[in-house]
Formats: structure tokens, C-alpha cells, sequence
């Protein structure tokens, strides 16, 4: 089964709590149960820094990053402003099994939820927190 996280900070992110910690487990999980796992993310790495690679892989865990377009809304709001997300998260839907949705009342949210109903996709949402 082909999993896809989407998540606004992903490992070494670790500057944004738990759900980075969360997201990693359960991904890394996944892989170790023989499953193809794909997480769709931000370039966020703390409150100012960014991660330079836009593309690459942990423990097996496919990660995708896609650039904050104003690293200072991330900062002082918390507010996502990734460049490309959805035209990424259409061109793996059709590898996608399922895409599992974290946090609640994201920017990533309303750029991918979209994209996976009109590929009629299965969707998990986990609030956290």
C-alpha cells in the first residue's frame, strides 16, 4: 500500500513539537511493515531556518518538501505558504492508496484534500492535540 502523509513540518523539524515525532513514527512504521510511504511537507525548520533539500529519504520514508513562499508568516503565524503543494500531491495521487491528513485547520489541508477526492481517495485525518 502506497501511504501519504501531508504535514506542515516534518523531521529534523523538531523545533514544532509533537507532531513531528508522531508523523515520523507512524511513517517509519509503515516502511517496516513493508509499505511505500510518502510524506508531503513544508521546508519549515524551526521559526526562521529552512531545509535546504526539497527531496529526499529517512528510514525508507519518501519526503517532499515544498518551499515556504514567506518563511516569515511560518515564523510569527504559523502560517504555511507552500509553493506547488497541490500540483505535487496531483502528481502522486495515482500511486496513492490513501492519505492520512495531520493537524487540523491547515493550509496544507486545503491544497491536498481537494486533489484526493477529485482522485476519490481515502482520507485519515489526525488533529493532534
Amino acid at each position: 500500500m502506497h501511504i501519504l502523509h501531508v504535514t506542515p513540518y516534518y523531521r529534523p523539524a523538531y523545533a514544532f513539537g509533537g507532531v513531528v515525532r508522531a508523523v515520523e513514527g507512524m511513517a517509519t512504521s509503515l516502511v517496516a511493515r513493508g509499505h511505500d510511504v510518502t510524506i508531503l511537507t513544508t521546508d519549515a525548520l524551526d521559526q526562521t531556518s529552512r531545509i535546504s533539500s526539497t527531496e529526499d529519504i529517512h528510514d525508507g520514508v519518501r519526503v517532499i518538501r515544498c518551499p515556504n513562499v514567506s518563511p516569515a508568516l511560518r515564523g510569527k503565524l504559523n502560517l504555511s505558504t507552500p509553493r506547488n503543494m497541490r500540483n505535487i500531491a496531483q502528481s502522486l495521487m495515482p500511486s496513492v492508496d490513501i492519505v492520512h491528513i495531520h493537524e487540523f485547520r491547515t493550509v496544507e489541508n486545503l491544497l491536498v484534500t481537494p486533489v484526493a477526492y477529485d482522485y476519490n481517495k481515502p482520507i485519515v485525518l489526525s488533529p493532534h492535540g
